[in-house]
């Protein structure tokens, strides 16, 4: 089966296959240099999802307090049945009103490369933040 047909009729398994490598990959960069993250697979869900938390770090002049979360949420179903959808918020769950969109693709146009720039740009927004 073509790659752009595999996504289409499957694309938890391809957010499995290609963007859960992807993200941890990310996540063992970030744990190095001090940050803390982890991922969710949601992917069994009705509406597949797969969330990326991460826990900047603040730096050496920020406070022993609480450290800022964020998550990256990939989901697949909310927006339409065949658009996966980028969206990031501070915290564990959106509230509402805190729920900042990156983008949307056809599922039959998703590729590796969107999904990391997604997460790139995720990781920036954070970086920028903590």
């Amino acid at each position: 089966m073509r790659e752009p047909d595999r996504v289409m009729h499957d694309p938890a398994g391809f957010l499995r296959n290609e963007a859960i490598p992807l993200i941890r990959t990310v996540a063992r960069r970030l744990d190095a240099a001090g940050h803390h993250s982890t991922v969710q697979d949601l992917l069994d869900l009705p509406e597949p999802a797969l969330r990326f938390l991460l826990w900047p770090h603040p730096g050496p002049l920020a406070g022993q307090g609480e450290r800022l979360l964020l998550t990256l949420e990939l989901t697949v179903g909310e927006v339409e049945q065949d658009v996966l959808a980028a969206r990031y918020w501070t915290g564990s769950r959106p509230a509402s009103g805190s729920v900042e969109h990156l983008g949307t693709v056809i599922t039959a146009q998703l590729t590796p490369s969107w999904i990391e720039t997604q997460v790139l740009a995720f990781v920036e927004v954070a970086l920028q933040r903590a």
